[in-house]
C-alpha cells in the first residue's frame, strides 16, 4: 500500500524543450573533417547518428545535452554544442473520457522522499507521474546543511548534523545543481569526478607494485545438484545441456567455496547457492571456478600485500587508525570481467617496506571466482586495484570524506574559495525510491510509473543484505583466513552477482510500465525486475551513469550511456521471450571488459512451459532489432552471446563495434539484416561462432518446431559488415571446424558444423573478405567458401564514404 510521507521540494527545474538541427551538425561535421580536426571520421559519424537516433526515441527530451556531451561530439568531432536548456519531463498524454483512475502526481522540483514509496497488490491501477510539462525529481537523498571552513591541504570542511536512517553514515555525495557526483577520497587519483565518470580504468594500483594476493586455504566442496534430459542435446557443449548447482551446508557456510553468496530460496530459506559451486560448470575459463585442481571451488582474496619501495606501501605508513575498518579495496578480477570490493580490517608493515591489506568482508559483488594456478596453490595474475574512503588520501579536487565519528565532511574543491553557496549538498541514503512488490497470490497489477526522475539512490555494492542489516553478519577464522556469508546472489550461471534491488523494484507484477523517466547517477542498479514478473514493459526512458540488469520483459525506446557494465544482461536465457528494441546504447562496459552493451550467458538450462505448454527446454526466441549501439571501453561486440546463448533474433541494429560472437556452446540463434562497422578490438570481427551439432532433437531456428532430428546452427544472413580492421584478421571466425580438405579442395563435412552463411556484404581496405576457418590459423576466401555451398549469394568490395554507410545505418534502423 502507499505509504504518505512528507516532501520537501527544492526548485523548479522547468525549461523549454530545444530543436536541434541534424543536418547542420552533420555540415559542422564535415567541415570539421576537411580541416583534418577529426582523427576517426567514421566514428564520429557513428557517434552523430547515435545522438541523432536518440532524438528520434525520445524527441521530448530534445536536446539530450548529457547525450551529447557522452558522445564527445563537440570534443573529439567538432560539432558544436546545441543550445542549453533542461527540457520538461513529457507531459500526460489525456485520459479517455470518463475513465476513473486513481493517480500520485509530482509537482516540479526535487522530491526528497525520506522513505522508499511502497506499493503492493491493493495499489493496483495506480499512475505515479510528472504534473504536466513540470519536471518532477525523485532523490534517495539527504539534503546537507553546509558552513564550509578552510583547512588543511587547500580542502574545506562542515559538520553535518542531518541523520541518515538508512545507511546511517555518508557513503555517497552529489550536488542538485549542477547534478554532480563527487569522488570519495582514493588513491591513486583518478581525475577527480569528470576522470571517473568518463574514463575506464582510471587511477590504478599496477600489478608492478603487488606481491601477491592471499589466497584462502581448500575447504570440501558444495553438495551438488545435477538434472539432465537425455532427450535434450541442443548444444554441441554436453554441459550446456543440464541443470546444474553446487549448494552449501547453510547460508554463509564457511567450509564451502560459495559462502560469499547468499539469498533465500523460494520459500524463503536463507541459502548459499550456486552455478559455480558445480563440479560441471562449463563455459570460458570455467575450470578456474572449479579450482583448477586444487581448490574445490571458486576462490576469492582474502588479502593483498604490497612489494616494499611501492608508493601505497609507504603511504599506508601514515594512515590514522581509522583506514582500519573503513578503507575499500576495489580490484579487477584478471580479463576485467568484474570488480570485487573488500573492506580492509588492517594494515600490516613488513620489514623490507611493504604492506600487507587485510580483509574479512566483500568479494561478492562478481558472480566468479578469480583466476588462479592450481598447480602453485595461488591467485595468478595479480589485477590491478584501487582503494578509498581513506582521509590522508583526500588530495585531488571533487574528493570528499566523511568521518562519522566526528560528523566532519571534508572536501577539495575544484575552485577559487569554498564551494559556491548555491550548491545544496546531498547524501545518497535510500537505495531503493520505489517498491512495487505483490504476492504470488495477489501481483501487483496495471500500475505506470512515468515522466519522473530518479537520482541520489544509495551506492549498494558492500551491502551485507538489502536492508542493509549489518547486525546479522557473521565472521569466520579458519587457518589463518577469513571466509564470510553475505546475501549478493548468483542467480543463474551468469559471470555477475546480483544485488536484488534498484532505484524502481518490481517483484510479482504483472503488465507494470515504466515509461517517459530519467534515471541518473542511481549509484546502485536501475531498475529491477526480480522474480515473477509478467508483461512489464520499460519504454521511452533514459539511463545516465547507473549500473543494471534485466531479464524476461520488453525494453523499448530508451537510452543508455555511462555505465560500469553491460546496459543489459541476459544471465540465463530462462524462458525467453524478451524483446530489446529500438533503443541507443554507448559508454558502458566502463569498469569491465570482454563482454557487450548487450550481454548474455545460458550455461543452464531450464525447463519451462512458455514455448511448449507441456514443457519444454527450449525457450522462445529473445528479440534484439532496431538498436544503435557504440560498443567501446571494455565492450567488444554490440551483442556479446556468450556461453551457451541461444535462441536470439538479431536483426536491424546498426552497431560500431564487432558482430555476431556466439561461441562456447551457442546455438540456434538468427543474426540478419544488421549493419556493423568493426573497428580494431580483439579480432573477432563480422562473426565468431564454434562448430554445431547438425542433428541433435528439434526445435531448431530454421525449423521444425518438433523434435526430429535438425539443425542448431545460428542463421547469419543479409548483414552489412564494413571492416576498418587489417584485412589479414579476416572477416570472422569459424571455430572448431576444417574448411579445406586434404587436398586443398573444400571439406563436404564442414558446412553440416558452421554456421548457415548467406547474402552477406563485406566490405574492406583492399576489397577481399576472408573467414578463418578453422580456428585463428587459416584464411578461407569468399570464392573458396562458396564453392562449398557456404556465403552463397554474399559480396565483398571497398570500404565506401561514411554517408554511405550512415545512410546503411539509418535504413536499418528505419529513420
Amino acid at each position: 500500500m502507499v505509504k504518505l510521507i512528507s516532501l520537501l521540494t527544492v526548485g523548479a527545474l522547468l525549461d523549454a524543450t530545444r530543436a536541434v538541427d541534424i543536418d547542420v551538425m552533420r555540415r559542422d561535421l564535415v567541415a570539421a573533417v576537411d580541416a583534418g580536426a577529426v582523427k576517426n571520421t567514421t566514428e564520429c559519424h557513428a557517434r552523430l547518428l547515435t545522438y541523432e537516433y536518440s532524438l528520434a526515441l525520445l524527441p521530448a527530451r530534445a536536446p539530450l545535452l548529457e547525450a551529447f556531451d557522452a558522445l564527445e561530439l563537440e570534443a573529439a568531432c567538432g560539432v558544436p554544442r546545441p543550445a542549453a536548456g533542461a527540457p520538461a519531463f513529457p507531459p500526460h498524454s489525456p485520459a479517455p473520457a470518463g475513465a476513473v483512475f486513481a493517480a500520485i502526481v509530482f509537482r516540479g522540483g526535487v522530491h526528497f522522499l525520506g522513505a522508499t514509496l511502497e506499493l503492493d497488490g491493493r495499489d493496483s491501477g495506480l499512475t505515479l507521474s510528472n504534473y504536466e510539462n513540470e519536471t518532477a525529481w525523485l532523490s534517495g537523498g539527504v539534503p546537507l546543511t553546509t558552513t564550509w571552513a578552510r583547512a588543511a591541504n587547500a580542502t574545506y570542511e562542515t559538520r553535518i548534523d542531518e541523520t541518515f536512517p538508512y545507511r546511517g553514515t555518508i557513503l555517497g555525495l552529489n550536488v542538485i545543481e549542477p547534478h554532480r557526483r563527487f569522488v570519495r577520497a582514493r588513491y591513486p587519483n583518478g581525475g577527480g569526478s569528470v576522470g571517473v565518470e568518463t574514463r575506464s580504468g582510471v587511477g590504478q594500483v599496477k600489478s608492478s607494485d603487488i606481491l601477491s594476493y592471499g589466497a584462502p586455504p581448500v575447504v570440501p566442496p558444495a553438495a551438488q545438484v545435477y538434472v539432465a534430459d537425455p532427450a535434450y542435446a541442443a548444444s554441441a557443449s554436453e554441459h550446456f545441456n543440464a541443470y546444474a548447482s553446487g549448494r552449501c551446508a547453510f547460508a554463509g557456510d564457511p567450509l564451502c567455496p560459495c559462502g560469499a553468496w547468499r539469498d533465500t530460496d523460494g520459500d524463503g530459506n536463507w541459502v548459499s547457492e550456486s552455478y559455480w559451486c558445480s563440479n560441471v560448470s562449463g563455459g570460458g575459463w570455467a575450470e578456474m571456478d572449479r579450482g583448477d585442481g586444487f581448490w574445490n571451488g571458486p576462490v576469492l582474496p582474502t588479502n593483498v600485500t604490497l612489494r616494499g619501495g611501492s608508493d601505497l606501501a609507504a603511504r599506508a605508513a601514515t594512515w590514522s587508525p581509522k583506514a582500519r575498518g573503513e578503507a575499500v579495496v576495489t580490484a579487477w578480477r584478471a580479463q576485467g570481467w568484474f570488480v570485487d570490493m573488500f573492506r580492509v580490517d588492517d594494515v600490516v608493515a613488513d620489514g623490507d617496506g611493504g604492506a600487507t591489506l587485510t580483509w574479512s568482508y566483500g568479494g561478492f559483488q562478481g558472480g566468479r571466482g578469480w583466476q588462479v594456478d592450481g598447480k602453485k596453490g595461488i591467485i595468478d595474475p595479480l589485477p590491478p586495484f584501487y582503494l578509498e574512503n581513506v582521509r590522508e588520501e583526500l588530495d585531488e579536487a571533487d574528493e570528499w570524506h566523511f568521518d562519522n565519528d566526528t560528523k566532519i565532511l571534508s572536501y577539495a574543491h575544484n575552485g577559487t574559495g569554498p564551494p559556491p553557496e548555491d550548491w545544496q549538498f546531498v547524501a545518497p541514503d535510500l537505495a531503493t525510491l520505489i517498491s512495487v512488490v505483490g504476492t504470488k497470490e495477489k501481483p501487483v497489477e496495471d500500475v505506470t510509473i512515468r515522466g519522473l526522475g530518479f537520482r541520489d539512490a544509495s551506492i549498494t555494492y558492500m551491502d551485507a543484505r538489502n536492508d542493509f542489516d549489518l547486525t546479522e553478519i557473521e565472521q569466520f577464522l579458519l587457518d589463518g583466513a577469513f571466509h564470510w556469508s553475505f546475501p549478493a546472489q548468483v542467480p543463474s550461471g551468469g559471470d555477475w552477482a546480483l544485488h536484488r534491488g534498484g532505484a524502481v523494484f518490481l517483484e510479482h507484477t504483472a503488465r507494470v510500465t515504466v515509461e517517459q523517466s530519467k534515471f541518473e547517477r542511481v549509484d546502485g542498479n536501475a531498475l529491477m525486475v526480480s522474480g515473477r514478473n509478467r508483461n512489464a514493459t520499460i519504454a521511452d526512458n533514459e539511463f545516465a551513469y547507473f549500473q543494471a540488469k534485466a531479464a524476461l520483459t520488453t525494453i523499448s525506446s530508451n537510452v543508455f550511456f555511462n555505465g560500469p557494465r553491460s546496459a543489459i544482461n541476459f544471465n540465463d536465457g530462462f524462458g525467453g521471450g524478451n524483446v530489446v528494441d529500438r533503443n541507443a546504447i554507448w559508454n558502458v562496459c566502463r569498469q569491465s571488459g570482454d563482454h557487450g552493451p548487450i550481454n548474455s550467458w545460458d550455461r543452464q538450462a531450464y525447463r519451462t512451459p512458455l514455448r511448449d505448454p507441456s514443457g519444454g527446454w527450449a525457450p522462445l526466441p529473445t528479440v534484439i532489432s532496431r538498436n544503435a549501439i557504440i560498443a567501446n571501453y571494455g565492450g567488444s561486440q554490440g551483442v556479446d552471446n556468450d556461453d551457451g546463448s541461444s535462441w536470439y533474433d538479431i536483426f536491424d541494429n546498426f552497431f560500431y563495434g564487432e558482430g555476431l560472437k556466439n561461441d562456447y556452446g551457442g546455438h540456434d540463434s538468427a543474426y540478419h539484416g544488421n549493419v556493423n562497422v568493426v573497428h580494431p578490438y580483439d579480432g573477432q570481427n563480422c562473426i565468431n561462432v564454434w562448430a554445431f551439432d547438425a542433428s541433435a532433437p528439434g526445435p531448431c531456428v530454421g525449423g521444425p518446431e518438433t523434435a526430429e532430428p535438425c539443425s542448431h546452427a545460428h542463421l547469419f544472413h543479409d548483414n552489412i559488415c564494413v571492416l576498418l580492421t587489417d584485412v589479414a584478421q579476416g572477416y570472422g571466425t569459424q571455430q572448431q571446424v576444417a574448411c579445406a580438405a586434404k587436398d586443398g579442395t573444400f571439406n563436404p563435412k564442414a558446412s553440416d558444423q558452421m554456421a548457415k552463411m548467406r547474402d552477406n556484404r563485406y566490405y574492406t581496405a583492399n576489397g577481399s573478405a576472408f573467414l578463418k576457418c578453422p580456428d585463428k590459423t587459416e584464411l578461407a576466401s569468399l570464392a573458396f567458401l562458396q564453392s562449398g555451398g557456404v556465403e552463397l549469394g554474399s559480396t565483398e568490395g571497398t570500404i565506401p564514404d561514411d554517408a554511405t554507410i550512415m545512410a546503411w545505418g539509418r535504413a536499418a534502423l528505419g529513420f
